[in-house]
């Protein structure tokens, strides 16, 4: 989540500079997809752990609200990042 955050302030930043480029773009792209999938690996680590000492109900209910925290807050994001305007 740190590195998701130190990226949406970069990018806000540079947004507010006027200086979005291809280039950046990029990297920008890169480091989204790359901490997506960190993300998810670790979250597949973490579900092994949980079922040792979890029912598998009890795991998949924790994903779903984990889910839905993610999603309102990911929502609460969409309403205040500016789009990247292509023109």
């Amino acid at each position: 989540m740190d590195r998701r955050l130190s990226m949406t302030l970069d990018y806000v930043r540079t947004y507010d500079d006027a200086d979005l480029t291809n280039e950046y773009a990029d990297e920008l792209l890169a480091e989204f997809f790359d901490i997506r999938n960190d993300q998810l690996r670790i979250e597949k680590k973490y579900i092994r752990r949980f079922k040792r000492v979890l029912p598998s109900l009890k795991v998949a209910q924790f994903y779903q609200l984990e889910n839905k925290m993610n999603t309102e807050i990911d929502a609460e994001l969409a309403l205040i990042i500016p789009l990247v305007d292509p023109s």
